[in-house]
């Protein structure tokens, strides 16, 4: 073993090391890369070895660690946003074997003041690129536990895509829509990125107008079983602030109430009323898009695509067509903006545009993007 010398160690095969700078903490085995955050508030490293991969935050004003992230695999790659507000890191080859490689993951984190936390408009990016979102990184509704395979090696035609279903909406205390939550230019730009997609789309009973009746949890058993599921529905919700007092929960809907049933049904006659006239319009011509443009190309089984975020800013590529030389190839190209203020001077992406919306000119080269601004184009592959 290495023999302790002042300052140092001298090594068995003769060869004397000595550190260049000082001790820190413990940041685990392997450590393949050390990226300095753009702030300078935080050092991160990426581990690869034997023990648990993942990444090690350190504040390098006091040498201490401050925060682990236990991922599925890593291995060399990180790299900042331009704007320094998203840190990516490559899954390594987390999906294959040595004899079999496969495309790997790549995370990706928000960054602020010498923290890591999750990145949600870069969590959008991988799922429409590689599928699903969690691919083997901790999960916070999970006690941190790993959650999710790495899927970047699947065929997209493999995923059906969606923003909400029947178990999110009735999973809510009141069967809340997501149209009656979110903001209507941001769920526009999301709609139009799900539809426009090479996955399959999935819209809920009602989602295609933006359909205001809930859709609260409801079942029909028997009395004794009727009183339990009643009272346990209303206590599993006491672990949220807004149910800790009782009588916030007795206004949780009692699943076994014929009303809480009635008040699911769909009103058909929305569909003709402001705004949900408006909103099946716009789902119409997204889906008349995606038949037109789209569905000649999606015979191929497309693989998975690539994504980077620039702050609120997202850019998707998919190849679509046939890989095996059969037929046209062509790269989908995705550009949306969910952040709160508008921005200039972005470049569009190449190719002719399938779908724009929330864009305006900037001068001759680039475009302004509005508040949820989608631009979508297809080229042809080189």
């Amino acid at each position: 073993p290495p023999h302790a010398i002042p300052g140092g160690f001298d090594l068995p095969n003769g060869w004397r090391i000595t550190p260049a700078g000082e001790k820190l903490a413990d940041i685990g085995d392997l450590v393949l890369k050390l990226v300095t955050a753009p702030d300078g508030k935080a050092v991160i490293a990426v581990n690869s070895g034997y023990l648990p991969h993942g990444l090690t935050v350190l504040d390098p004003a006091t040498g201490k660690v401050v925060q682990r992230i236990t991922l599925k695999s890593t291995w060399l790659g990180l790299a900042w946003s331009p704007d320094g507000r998203t840190l990516y890191v490559s899954g390594g080859n987390a999906a294959g074997t040595k004899t079999t490689p496969t495309a790997a993951p790549i995370y990706a984190f928000a960054y602020r003041a010498g923290r890591l936390s999750d990145a949600p408009v870069a969590q959008f990016g991988r799922a429409l690129a590689q599928g699903f979102i969690y691919q083997g990184q901790p999960s916070g509704f999970r006690d941190g536990a790993p959650r999710g395979e790495p899927s970047a090696h699947l065929p997209l035609s493999a995923f059906i895509s969606f923003l909400q279903t029947h178990d999110q909406v009735g999973n809510r205390a009141f069967g809340e829509r997501i149209h009656g939550l979110g903001d209507p230019a941001l769920l526009r730009a999301a709609y139009a990125c799900v539809l426009l997609s090479p996955h399959t789309p999935m819209l809920f009973m009602g989602e295609e107008f933006a359909a205001a009746t809930p859709f609260p949890f409801f079942c029909d058993f028997g009395p004794e079983l009727a009183e339990a599921v009643s009272r346990g529905r209303r206590e599993e919700f006491g672990r949220f602030a807004a149910f800790a007092d009782e009588s916030a929960r007795a206004r949780i809907p009692d699943p076994n109430a014929l009303s809480t049933f009635l008040a699911s049904k769909l009103r058909w006659e929305e569909r003709d009323a402001p705004p949900h006239n408006a909103w099946l319009a716009e789902t119409r011509r997204l889906l008349a898009s995606r038949r037109r443009v789209l569905a000649p190309l999606l015979s191929g089984e497309p693989s998975a695509g690539r994504f980077q975020c620039d702050g609120e800013t997202l850019r998707v590529e998919w190849m679509l067509g046939n890989a095996k030389g059969r037929g046209p190839r062509k790269h989908l190209n995705l550009l949306a903006h969910f952040g709160a203020q508008s921005i200039a001077g972005v470049a569009p992406p190449p190719g002719d545009v399938v779908h724009s919306a929330g864009t305006e000119p900037d001068g001759a080269a680039f475009l302004r993007l509005l508040r949820g601004a989608v631009h979508l184009t297809l080229e042809e592959a080189a």
